[in-house]
């Protein structure tokens, strides 16, 4: 009970832009750090000292595999070997570059239903931990690669850790002659699903 009372649906707040700010203007800019001092990466669980608290993050994306569509343009970040993630907490920005793997799975469910990552695709997992100042910061996720981003206020209480986990949500394929080819992954995503849920 007390493990489902820790999950905390993050609250979006919708993404908007000031006057003619592109989605890729906007998330260029969010890629450039005002601050330095907010977080930094760890790779050992530690006690957190104090004035912080420990973020875990974890997103993921799966993409068609590269050159799958014969008109998509050469700069697209579909299927190659490394995929950036842009996150930006408190005006601190960080680019993570995920190495892609491929990956097959069944189109539908055991128990029935459509798998919305089902096929062959490129799957790049992001997974870091981060040591945070404690407090309320404005934390942005962005997809250079999609032209998409999503903002929400995160609070993080001194010396707590914390998991944010992002749950890709797709926007399913509609063409028909791109739609049909057997066993591929061709969905583009559309958003993301946000959980915080406190770990100690």
């Amino acid at each position: 009970m007390k493990r489902f009372l820790d999950y905390i649906i993050v609250t979006m707040i919708g993404l908007t832009f000031t006057g003619c700010m592109t989605s890729a203007q906007r998330i260029n800019a969010k890629s450039q750090s005002e601050k330095n001092n907010i977080f930094s990466e760890i790779h050992e669980t530690k006690a957190v000292p104090k004035g912080y608290a420990d973020l875990e993050i974890k997103a993921s994306i799966k993409t068609h595999a590269e050159d799958y569509f014969l008109y998509e343009s050469s700069n697209s970040l579909h299927g190659k070997q490394e995929y950036p993630f842009l996150v930006n907490i408190g005006g601190q920005a960080i680019i993570w570059k995920v190495d892609g793997q491929e990956e097959t799975i069944p189109h539908y469910y055991e128990g029935g239903g459509k798998n919305p990552e089902g096929g062959t695709g490129i799957k790049y997992n992001l997974h870091k931990r981060l040591r945070v100042v404690f407090g309320t910061h404005h934390l942005i996720l962005g997809l250079p690669g999609e032209n998409y981003a999503t903002e929400f206020n995160i609070s993080l209480e001194e010396g707590k850790t914390y998991i944010l986990e992002f749950y890709p949500v797709y926007k399913e394929c509609k063409k028909r002659h791109s739609c049909k080819k057997e066993r591929q992954f061709i969905n583009v995503i559309e958003d993301y699903k946000k959980v915080l849920s406190k770990n100690g």
